[in-house]
């Protein structure tokens, strides 16, 4: 039994090694590209956070056009200070927690809904084959330094909370909307399931 319990142990601080190693590389990776001028969809958010700064209007033409919500170019405002690249480099961080927090929330909700035991060897198991599974869009979403990886940390939050606090739910959903669109889609679903109180925070937050 013991030598069973350190087996786990290992295979878990191996996996848990190897996800942060995967990270670090994403990271990395972006970074790198940021030190080429490389932004992707980062340039859209920082311009329409400058033009906001100058109190203008953040959709008006540019290379790449901002089309969300102003949320999440008001929340970039802090950044519009900084070059370009600065500002994208410190955006890696986040990207990288949003993604992380995805998995380990999604992960805690998929052992809880099936009465999985609370093992650190079984939740570093699905987080690896959530990222085989999502490898490409992930790999992507770092690529572009998109907002997808915001939304997705929100929804996992949002169904983590669905039970416990309803309410909450329903605020974190209408975050992601205000971020992007995409998320409108779990309104209907929310009615349909007479999830009163969460659909009504989250019409709240959205206005």
């Amino acid at each position: 039994m013991n030598w069973s319990k350190t087996s786990s142990g290992r295979w878990a601080a191996a996996l848990i090694v190897a996800i942060g190693m995967v990270f670090i590389w994403l990271a990395a990776y972006c970074i790198r590209k940021t030190c080429h001028g490389e932004v992707g969809d980062f340039g859209a958010y920082y311009v329409a956070a400058q033009a906001l700064c100058r109190h203008g209007d953040p959709y008006l033409f540019s290379v790449k056009p901002y089309i969300y919500p102003p949320l999440f170019a008001t929340l970039c405002m802090p950044l519009a200070s900084l070059p370009m690249t600065t500002a994208a480099a410190l955006y890696v961080p986040v990207l990288v927690a949003a993604v992380l927090l995805s998995l380990f929330w999604g992960a805690r909700e998929m052992m809880d809904r099936f009465d999985l035991p609370p093992r650190t060897l079984l939740m570093a198991a699905i987080i690896v084959v959530t990222l085989l599974i999502m490898e490409d869009r992930i790999k992507s979403e770092f690529q572009m330094f998109q907002v997808n990886a915001l939304l997705m940390c929100l929804f996992t939050l949002s169904l983590r909370w669905l039970d416990r606090r309803p309410a909450w739910a329903g605020v974190a959903l209408g975050l992601a909307l205000n971020i992007k669109g995409y998320p409108i889609i779990m309104l209907p679903y929310l009615l349909f399931r007479r999830r009163w109180v969460t659909a009504g925070a989250m019409v709240v937050s959205t206005v």
